[in-house]
């Protein structure tokens, strides 16, 4: 038992110190979550049909998907030489896909 209690905390206490080590070292991406969901709230009003985000993410050459499970589409920006860092955004959709709200938020992964 204090065997696996040690083991569980070494783990978590690597976890930790991987993520602070990526924040450190990872190269970012130029844009950050807030500034994105600020940019495209001022581009896109509330209301505005599916062609307005699509148009929105295809102009700043942003790859996304739909998924109608969800009314959302979903949308990731990648460093451009390094996979340690992305921005993932989520934009919410209402009736006939039409703009809800949008949602950013950074994504590390493990060096």
């Amino acid at each position: 038992m204090r065997v696996a209690l040690t083991t569980i905390v070494l783990f978590a206490g690597l976890g930790v110190l991987a993520g602070i080590v990526n924040r450190l070292v990872c190269p970012r991406v130029s844009v950050t979550p807030t500034s994105f969901v600020e940019e495209m709230e001022s581009a896109v009003a509330v209301g505005s049909p599916a062609a307005a985000i699509e148009d929105y993410l295809k102009q700043h050459s942003i790859d996304f998907s739909f998924d109608e499970f969800q009314s959302r589409y979903q949308a990731i920006i990648r460093h451009p030489t390094s996979n340690c860092h992305a921005v993932v955004i989520y934009v919410y959709t209402g009736a006939e896909r039409a703009f809800d709200r949008v949602e950013a938020e950074d994504a590390f992964t493990l060096l």
